[in-house]
C-alpha cells in the first residue's frame, strides 16, 4: 500500500497513531538534546549550563547525573526548577560560586554531594522556598543554608555530613533553622569543630 503525505496523515490521524508518533518523537528529540547537551554524560563543565528562566520544570529534565570535575559557577543561577532529581556530584568542582543563586522556585535537591573545600550557599535570598536538601558527601568548609523552610530532615542531613574539622568552619543556618534544632543536635556539629551562626 502506497501513502503520500496527505493519505498517510489522514491514516495516522484516524487511528490515533498520530498523537503516538508526536509523543515517540517528542522522546527520541528529548533523549537527543540531553546527549548532546550532556555529552552523552561526560561533560564536566557545567558553568551557567542552567542559567536563566528558560529553565524551568518543563525543560529541565536532565537525563544523566550532573558530575562537575570543573568549573559549576552560576550553574543554576535565575533558573525556575522547583525540583533537582537527579545526582549533583560537585565533589570535583573547581568553583561553585553564586551555583544557587536566584534559584527562587526551587524546593527539593535531592542528591547533593558538595565540593569538600568550596563554600557552598543556599541563602534565604538566593533559595527562599527551598525545603528538602540532601546531602550526600561531606562537607569540609564554610556552608550556607539559611533558606528559612529547609526541614529538620534537611538541616539533620547537613549536619551528618559535616567534616570533622581542626581549624574551625562555619555552618550558617540562620536564627530560623537553628530554632528547629536541639541542643543535642547543634552539638553534633559543634563537637566536630564548627561554629553555628
Amino acid at each position: 500500500m502506497k501513502f503520500n503525505g496527505k493519505t498517510l496523515f489522514a491514516f495516522l490521524e484516524m487511528t490515533g497513531a498520530d498523537e503516538e508518533a508526536y509523543e515517540a518523537g517528542k522522546t527520541a528529540e528529548w533523549g537527543a538534546f540531553w546527549d548532546a547537551y550532556q555529552m552523552l554524560g561526560t561533560r564536566r563543565d557545567y558553568a551557567s549550563a542552567f542559567t536563566g528562566n528558560g529553565w524551568n520544570d518543563v525543560t529541565f529534565k536532565p537525563k544523566y547525573d550532573i558530575i562537575a570535575t570543573g568549573n559549576v559557577y552560576g550553574v543554576f543561577s535565575y533558573g525556575l526548577m522547583s525540583e533537582i532529581n537527579v545526582v549533583l556530584d560537585f565533589t570535583g568542582a573547581t568553583s561553585i560560586g553564586s551555583a544557587f543563586a536566584s534559584c527562587n522556585k526551587l524546593k527539593t535537591v535531592a542528591h547533593f554531594k558538595p565540593p569538600y573545600n568550596l563554600a557552598v550557599s543556599f541563602s534565604k535570598s538566593g533559595c527562599p522556598k527551598l525545603e528538602n536538601l540532601t546531602i550526600e558527601s561531606e562537607i569540609g568548609t564554610t556552608f550556607t543554608a539559611n533558606a528559612p523552610l529547609l526541614t529538620h530532615k534537611s538541616l539533620m542531613s547537613i549536619i551528618n555530613h559535616l567534616a570533622i574539622v581542626s581549624t574551625a568552619q562555619t555552618l550558617t543556618l540562620g536564627e530560623t533553622n537553628l530554632a528547629k534544632l536541639t541542643d543535642t543536635e547543634k552539638a553534633i556539629a559543634t563537637e566536630k569543630g564548627w561554629t553555628l551562626v
